[in-house]
């Protein structure tokens, strides 16, 4: 084979394996212990003051034990086995009046109100590039996501989460209808740890056998945090609802402000 036959040859591989994993991608659950990181990091560390005006952090989770994967076959391609999800750590939009123009950068529309009728209240959005990974850390359906955090007057954030792939809703704790729509709500379980951390036996046999468990790497000391997590698909576009402080009917009047 001549050497412009070989290389044309690989681009056609290389393009059909980036279209058979387009639809290759975490499970659900496993983008809620994503995005509890993420949120974690986002919500405390902005009122924490750790990160300046301008800096970018990033999280990347592996996700073998949750997620629901497709093996790719020969020349290389690997397997699913990670996400990864960037943003600025300070609000990129801190006005309402500004969610077209946010719509017009993540090329979908988001519905958000600008406050709840429990008193939280609009603070800010942020843009979030996500995409998911194998292990060698090729990227796979790369996308943009938008974030909306809400406060109330206690100081208390509620983050809103939006994903344009929606998932299947694998596991949850409860489950309720609102207008032909499902909500389904799940407090987990996360320990954050430093990089070279090795979990001990009892935690690798919850990260084993626990779907609300979730461990994530990175920090500068052991913390475990609870998250609840509430989340519904709206007109294809996939919605999670974050807090660390309420319960879950709250949450689940907050979500149906939305649906409705």
């Amino acid at each position: 084979m001549l050497d412009r036959d070989k290389e044309y040859f690989e681009h056609d591989i290389c393009k059909e394996l980036n279209k058979a994993v387009d639809d290759v991608r975490p499970s659900q659950f496993c983008k809620q212990q994503i995005m509890s990181e993420f949120a974690m990091k986002r919500m405390n560390k902005k009122h924490r003051g750790v990160y300046g005006m301008k800096k970018v952090y990033k999280i990347i989770v592996a996700v073998a034990a949750c997620a629901v994967f497709g093996v790719l076959g020969a020349y290389g391609a690997g397997v699913i086995s990670g996400s990864i999800a960037t943003s600025n750590s300070d609000y990129d939009y801190t006005k309402y009046s500004d969610l077209e123009k946010a719509e017009k950068k993540i090329a979908y529309e988001v519905k958000a109100p600008k406050r709840f009728s429990n008193g939280f209240e609009f603070d800010g959005m942020t843009l979030v590039s996500i995409a998911d990974t194998d292990d060698e850390n090729n990227k796979y359906n790369s996308r943009k996501g938008l974030d909306i955090q809400y406060e109330n007057k206690y100081g208390e954030s509620v983050l809103l989460v939006t994903d344009p792939k929606a998932m299947k809703f694998e596991r949850y704790q409860e489950k309720r209808d609102v207008n032909n729509i499902s909500l389904y709500f799940s407090r987990i379980e996360n320990l954050f740890v430093p990089a070279d951390y090795k979990p001990t036996d009892a935690e690798q046999k919850k990260i084993d056998t626990d779907p609300f468990f979730n461990i994530g790497y990175g920090s500068d000391k052991k913390e475990i945090t609870f998250f609840n997590n509430l989340q519904f698909e709206l007109d294809g576009i996939n919605y999670l609802l974050m807090s660390e402080n309420l319960a879950s009917d709250e949450m689940f009047a907050m979500a149906e402000e939305i649906v409705r």
